[in-house]
């Protein structure tokens, strides 16, 4: 599989004569999704906040949820990005890179699936899961897995970053055993 990247398709759109700001091909967007234009809103992959299905769909909802007077705004770290290969790889939040551009010092936490009885039951032992944290405040930054059912995985931290967990708070989680969720609690342990 190759793939050299995706533009938003917005050339012909004649969007400068309708007075849209329009930065390098992407609608450009306020937290609310609206545009230059405050009446226009821009949602899915033309505005180039995230070029994922699921994303644009929360866009859309979050768009007309403005337009009848809702103040929510879009969080575009609370989207899962996830790869559908083998093994699975799925993120959500913060990398160690991105956190240390905006000067926020990381505590990185591992799980390796070679240690987890389910993982070892069903003969997919590659990968881990990794979790990022604030070091010292403990506030939850963002998770990364590559491994079986990462995909699904995924969710449990978008829930955890989505009501502002802690690490503290994601260890307290009771996870059933034998899974490949509790390896979340196993890494938040080390």
């Amino acid at each position: 599989l190759v793939c050299v990247g995706r533009a938003p398709g917005t050339s012909e759109l004649g969007l400068e004569a309708a007075g849209v700001f329009v930065d390098s091909g992407r609608i450009a967007v306020n937290n609310h999704l609206q545009t230059s234009r405050s009446h226009i809103y821009a949602v899915g992959d033309v505005n180039g906040l995230s070029l994922l299905a699921h994303a644009a769909s929360v866009q859309g909802t979050m768009a007309a949820g403005h337009l009848l007077g809702e103040s929510s705004a879009y969080d575009s770290s609370l989207v899962p990005r996830c790869l559908y290969t083998w093994p699975e790889v799925a993120s959500v939040g913060e990398w160690t890179h991105s956190a240390s551009v905006k000067n926020i010092e990381v505590k990185a936490q591992r799980f390796f699936f070679q240690g987890s009885p389910k993982a070892m039951a069903s003969d997919e032992t590659e990968g881990f899961m990794q979790i990022l944290s604030e070091k010292g405040g403990g506030r939850l930054l963002g998770a990364q897995i590559i491994g079986p059912h990462a995909t699904e995985l995924i969710h449990i931290f978008s829930v955890a970053l989505s009501a502002k967990q802690t690490v503290e708070q994601l260890r307290r989680v009771i996870f059933a055993h034998p899974t490949l969720a509790e390896g979340f609690r196993e890494a938040l342990a080390r």
